[in-house]
């Protein structure tokens, strides 16, 4: 009975957000143990990947798409539906910074989650990143006149992609990777939510437009990208792999951007967001969009 409940992404999600809110998440550390959890993820979610029979052709020709998807379609969704907070200046900072950004790193663990192609979602997330290392300081800088410092993508890029590629190489042994996957997804959105969970209860003025510019960023963008897919006939482990893209973005690290480089207020678009992204994959898992 426990296991089934705990192989459930959903519940898991729905979990995590509920006692995130109520208890404030870990006491300390909470960057850290959300890191370190995502890490067990993306490698556990790798060592079914094989590289020994990768097309690159075919790889680049989806890649091309996840951009199109990602630093297209969704970071343009993005700032035309942050326009409308144009007046609140700090809101506003926080859907641009929301735009630039790559998309999420969990893309790869949620599509081994969903069965999608996760080959092709780890090969796209790598090359997203690389083009981030131009892109997201250029959106910025475009958008708000702030120069940011590419170091920590770098980082990102080298621990929570390359690193867990390189360990999942020497893991031999079958793991349960969807039960393993969950847990570390609850860990996550408890440390997130739990650590920012002030903005929940101190911006209840602006909660409900945000609320449904995020949901048409996350749910309307999704949708419409798995509609299109579904009638030009592209097989569902790509499609799959696609709504992530079109829907995903890497919130944590928008957060840290906005908060560090305007103000606390401003990474309240990206905390908001990551609610509506987990809502948008349980979903997708349930089968219901």
């Amino acid at each position: 009975m426990i296991q089934k409940i705990v192989s459930s992404f959903s519940f898991m999600v729905i979990l995590a957000i509920v006692l995130g809110a109520i208890t404030g998440g870990f006491p300390v550390y909470s960057n850290e143990i959300a890191t370190v959890a995502l890490l067990i993820a993306m490698i556990v979610s790798m060592t079914s990947v094989s590289l020994k029979n990768v097309d690159i052709r075919e790889e680049k020709k989806g890649f091309f798409y996840a951009f199109l998807i990602n630093f297209g379609f969704l970071s343009f969704l993005t700032l035309l539906l942050g326009f409308f907070f144009f007046g609140q200046k700090e809101l506003w900072e926080g859907f641009v910074v929301m735009a630039a950004v790559p998309p999420a790193i969990a893309i790869v663990p949620l599509t081994k989650i969903l069965r999608g192609d996760t080959t092709f979602s780890l090969f796209s997330i790598l090359l997203l990143y690389i083009s981030s290392l131009f892109l997201t300081p250029l959106f910025i800088f475009i958008f708000l006149s702030k120069e940011i410092d590419i170091f920590g993508l770098l980082q990102t890029t080298f621990l929570l992609i390359l690193l867990p590629l390189l360990i999942s190489r020497f893991i031999k042994i079958k793991l349960d990777t969807s039960l393993i996957s969950n847990f570390c997804f609850f860990i996550v959105v408890f440390a997130m939510i739990g650590s920012n969970r002030e903005f929940l209860f101190k911006e209840w003025e602006i909660l409900l437009p945000l609320s449904v510019a995020l949901f048409i960023r996350t749910f309307g963008s999704g949708s419409i990208v798995k509609f299109i897919g579904k009638k030009l006939k592209v097989r569902e482990s790509r499609i799959i792999s696609y709504s992530l893209f079109a829907s995903f973005k890497n919130d944590g690290l928008a957060m840290i951007l906005a908060s560090s480089l305007f103000s606390a207020r401003a990474a309240f678009p990206a905390l908001l967001a990551i609610v509506f992204e987990m809502m948008w994959m349980c979903c997708l898992e349930a089968k219901i969009v």
